[in-house]
């Protein structure tokens, strides 16, 4: 556990999982992962644990040593493969739908990226004439709305809502098009919408 959490990046702003799967043993010192856990580097960490045939001793070490807020959860899995899978299953409801984001968007190359921005700013077809400037607007356009949505507990908890985030985006992606990603004039200034 101890090694787990020193190889989790601390200089990454947010919450980070630890998910681990154990029968309870374990070389590492509980005193030493209960500071490490507690530390200002820890403090954003998620630990959850999938627990297989778990002695008592064992568990009350992990939960005295791990389990700090709502967050942290021992989920048992005792009852075979069927219980395994389900246990997994509770674990993937667990994380937060910006992890979800983050870890699906790890995966995009480049080029892809290129590609969904070609697609979504409809530069092949009906925005072909955009300056790179208004393609720089629009990305920042959606970056700001990202940030929004990522700081919602809202949208990046959303247990109840089945298609929030993705009727979100879809708004989102719409909107430029539909305002031909235009200015106002304020007192104060401008804002690009």
């Amino acid at each position: 556990m101890s090694t787990a959490i020193c190889m989790l990046d601390a200089s990454r702003a947010g919450c980070k999982w630890l998910v681990a799967l154990t029968d309870g043993a374990s070389a590492d010192a509980p005193y030493h992962v209960h500071a490490q856990l507690r530390s200002p580097a820890g403090q954003h960490i998620r630990v959850l644990f999938i627990t297989v045939n778990l002695q008592a001793s064992y568990e009350h070490i992990i939960r005295s040593t791990c389990m700090r807020e709502n967050g942290d959860e021992v989920i048992p899995a005792n009852g075979g493969m069927s219980a395994l899978q389900a246990a997994w299953r509770t674990v993937g409801a667990r994380l937060t739908v910006s992890q979800t984001i983050l870890r699906h968007g790890a995966s995009i190359s480049p080029a892809d990226c290129v590609a969904l921005l070609r697609k979504y700013m409809k530069l092949d077809s009906e925005h072909r004439n955009w300056s790179r400037l208004k393609q720089t607007h629009w990305i920042r356009y959606l970056f700001r709305r990202c940030a929004i949505l990522a700081a919602s507990e809202k949208f990046d908890k959303n247990e109840t809502l089945a298609r929030f985030g993705s009727t979100t985006m879809r708004i989102m992606l719409g909107a430029p098009a539909q305002r031909r990603l235009g200015t106002v004039q304020l007192k104060g200034g401008s804002i690009l919408y």
